[in-house]
């Protein structure tokens, strides 16, 4: 995905059950490039991705009436497509890092673990599960638009629209 294929990947969500909520995905870098290519999309491409005809207020009339503008009153061809379709970079080098419910990036370590389990006020670890999902184009598009919208962009995504449908286990159950 991160190279503009329609590629899929896994992630590895770490859920609270009893808190009904996604702690972390524990990612590696083609989801982290997605993550903070988010950043980088012009509003542009975010309209054009969710469909104009969809957007709240007047982007995607001005995206429309880009589109259907003559290239002979733009400066060049290349000008107007660099304002519909931009380029997309590689940010995250290869490493193991966690993404949090509200899309906060920090690098994958036991301390990041303990530390945000304190803050999550999760008592029971055996209510933790961990559920491997595959990410594709749809679940980042609900992705885009999730994050528009939610601090709890995971949960919201893969538990309260049941996207995750494969096979659970307990990573830190005896």
């Amino acid at each position: 995905m991160a190279s503009g294929s329609a590629a899929t990947f896994s992630l590895k969500l770490v859920i609270d059950t009893k808190g009904k909520r996604v702690l972390y995905d524990e990612s590696g870098k083609d989801f982290v490039d997605f993550v903070f290519n988010i950043l980088s999309l012009p509003l542009s491409t975010v309209t054009r991705i969710l469909s104009k005809q969809n957007m709240l207020g007047c982007l995607g009339d001005l995206y429309g009436s880009v589109e259907t503008l003559s290239d002979t009153l733009m400066e060049s061809a290349t000008r107007k497509d660099a304002l519909l379709k931009p380029r997309v970079v590689n940010y995250a080098p290869s490493a193991s890092f966690m993404v949090m419910d509200d899309l906060v990036v920090k690098p994958l370590s036991t301390a990041s673990i303990m530390s945000l389990l304190a803050k999550s006020s999760v008592k029971d670890v055996v209510a933790i599960e961990e559920r491997e999902i595959q990410f594709a184009i749809n679940e980042g598009l609900k992705l885009l638009k999730m994050c528009l919208q939610s601090k709890t962009v995971l949960t919201d995504l893969f538990l309260r629209e049941n996207v995750v449908k494969n096979e659970v286990n307990n990573p830190l159950a005896g």
